[in-house]
């Protein structure tokens, strides 16, 4: 590996190691033997896969903070332990997860938690579960995706055995849901994966509950860049802006909001939802 890393680097120039590989903490020793190596090379290493959580502990945080990591995709996927165990068939519960998020948090590596709602066997209030617990960790930020079946899965088993595909599955991205049982329909989960990413990356945005402010306009103007019409990235973007007292930013955010909701229906009916006050 040694040797690899460090041809890498000298002959073709290469800076930093990204590992795509969601078994890489299968092997602890080995990963850490291979954080070692590329710290050593001074070649930061990043994952663009979620990583175990369950292999993270604070001596592997520690090690990976070490080596220049500075995000971590974490793989949380629920906040039920009855879908983690009894569903996903995963090695971790609820007090891992918030344990791995808090050192995150601790040592100053941002965290993108992977969330997954839908399945087949998931409940209504599986999801509520979740989502109160969810609004518990101090992640930088949530991706909420809906289950997608795909072909060869267990899922998608499932899906064909009880008829619970609705609408065509090929091509599917995580984001558009396909799945309906006897518990919900795909419209249900549609509306509360996008419910659920107001609420906690917005609403309760981690860094600005702890006065981060800096650091979750961040966020906000990322959501802006992609979509220049979010009204709430707009809303909370104004609220940074005027508690780090820049106050012409504050008023044109704030203009650029009241503007989105006068004219949009969709987004005054989630400004209802989540009673956001008229900015002063």
């Amino acid at each position: 590996m040694r040797e690899d890393l460090t041809c890498l680097r000298d002959e073709y120039g290469a800076k930093m190691i990204g590992f795509q590989d969601d078994h890489f903490m299968a092997d602890k020793q080995r990963a850490f033997e291979i954080i070692n190596i590329a710290k050593e090379l001074e070649m930061p290493v990043f994952f663009q896969s979620g990583l175990a959580l369950y292999a993270l502990d604070r001596k592997m945080l520690e090690t990976i903070k070490s080596a220049g990591l500075n995000q971590l995709v974490l793989a949380v996927e629920s906040g039920s332990n009855r879908v983690i165990k009894e569903i996903m068939h995963k090695p971790i519960n609820l007090s891992i997860i918030k344990r791995v998020i808090s050192d995150c948090r601790q040592l100053g590596i941002d965290t993108d938690a992977n969330i997954l709602i839908g399945l087949p066997g998931e409940t209504k209030q599986d999801i509520e579960d979740t989502r109160a617990f969810l609004k518990t960790l101090d992640a930088t930020w949530f991706r909420i995706y809906v289950a997608t079946p795909l072909v060869g899965s267990e899922m998608f088993d499932i899906c064909i055995k009880n008829n619970y595909l609705c609408g065509s599955y090929i091509g599917c991205d995580f984001k558009r849901a396909v799945i309906e049982t006897e518990d919900f329909t795909s419209e249900y989960i549609q509306k509360k994966a996008y419910s659920l990413n107001l609420e906690l990356n917005f609403v309760r945005n981690s860094d600005f509950r702890l006065g981060n402010y800096k650091k979750a306009l961040e966020g906000f103007e990322n959501t802006i860049t992609v979509k220049d019409d979010h009204a709430f990235a707009y809303y909370f973007a104004a609220k940074c802006y005027k508690m780090m007292a820049f106050v012409e930013r504050y008023q044109a955010y704030k203009v650029k909001y009241q503007e989105i909701i006068d004219e949009s229906a969709f987004w005054r009916g989630y400004a209802n939802q989540f009673d956001l006050v008229t900015l002063e």
